[in-house]
């Protein structure tokens, strides 16, 4: 066993448990210390902690046990006998035990399921969240003390993401224009660049977010893409108004005949001393845009009006 004399692993109580005393020097405001129970698989887990996090004790450690005969067939030693003569026999079921305990898998069905999960917790009912929380109570106190460790540590990295996603959240609220214009340019740029296998995954998380998003995400899309559809509308309409007002605003030429081409007119000639017209900018006819609707809106308020006198005078009359 891993001895108090080495200074790196302390007894707080054989009948209760071992603890790193590394982590608890590190960690003195860590949620759960790393606790190990002292028993065969506690033995293994404290092997398997000191590999995975402290390097240099777990060599120290290794280089302060007996040499070991090579010889020796494996295979024809029971795996008791063989974890006291090596700490890889230790490893090798501390890999066995521990590692498939510990690990978060992270395949795409786990997201799916974890998905299904929070949709699942976000439309329950009272009752059952209470039997929900009930049952991980009792889950939580049939743990083993590195299953806890690696509960808080979840914890913690799940708090983490979502303050990561809060800041970056409030950085695109409060970013310029500018900033904002060079990141769409970033995103589109990415997407033209990106290769068959990236758009695929790409098309597959849209497909998954869509499909597993709440009614709640579901009408905000819907109004955004409303907001989208009413911009480009208004956009269209004003490009329309303006192509029709620069027609209007646009002189008629005159067509001439090709024998007049040929030997102009001497006013003609006096018109080209003449300095040319001034150009007619955007702002003029957005100008005069605005001029023609307001002539049209008064024309239609005058016209409604004067129905309105006459259907009067026709009842008076009647």
């Amino acid at each position: 066993m891993i001895s108090m004399q080495d200074n790196k692993w302390g007894e707080i109580a054989e009948r209760e448990c071992w603890s790193c005393r590394l982590c608890k020097q590190a960690r003195k405001s860590g949620e759960i210390p790393h606790a190990f129970e002292p028993n065969e698989l506690g033995r293994r887990q404290a092997l398997l902690h000191l590999r995975q996090f402290h390097e240099a004790a777990y060599n120290s450690f290794l280089s302060m046990l007996p040499a070991v005969d090579s010889s020796l067939s494996r295979g024809n030693l029971t795996s008791h006998n063989a974890a006291s003569l090596s700490p890889a026999g230790y490893l090798q079921q501390a890999g066995e035990i521990s590692i498939e305990s510990v690990s978060i898998a992270t395949t795409p069905r786990h997201s799916i399921e974890a998905e299904r999960s929070r949709l699942r917790r976000m439309n329950a009912t009272p009752e059952a969240k209470r039997a929900e929380a009930e049952r991980s109570r009792r889950r939580r106190e049939q743990l083993t003390p590195a299953q806890r460790q690696a509960d808080a540590e979840r914890r913690a990295r799940k708090r983490q993401r979502a303050e990561e996603r809060a800041r970056s959240r409030l950085r695109r609220a409060e970013a310029s224009p500018d900033a904002r214009e060079r990141e769409m340019k970033r995103s589109r740029e990415r997407r033209l660049n990106a290769t068959e296998q990236q758009r695929k995954r790409e098309a597959q998380r849209s497909r998954m977010r869509r499909q597993n998003a709440t009614q709640e995400q579901k009408l905000r899309e819907r109004e955004r893409c409303r907001r989208r559809y009413e911009i480009q509308k208004q956009q269209r309409l004003v490009q329309q108004a303006t192509s029709v007002s620069a027609l209007e605003v646009q002189p008629a030429t005159p067509v001439t005949p090709v024998s007049d081409a040929t030997s102009p007119p001497a006013s003609v000639t006096s018109d080209q001393n003449t300095p040319p017209r001034a150009r007619v900018l955007p702002a003029d006819l957005e100008r005069r845009n605005q001029q023609l609707l307001q002539q049209q809106a008064g024309l239609g308020q005058q016209l409604r009006s004067l129905y309105a006198s006459l259907s009067l005078a026709s009842r008076v009359e009647l």
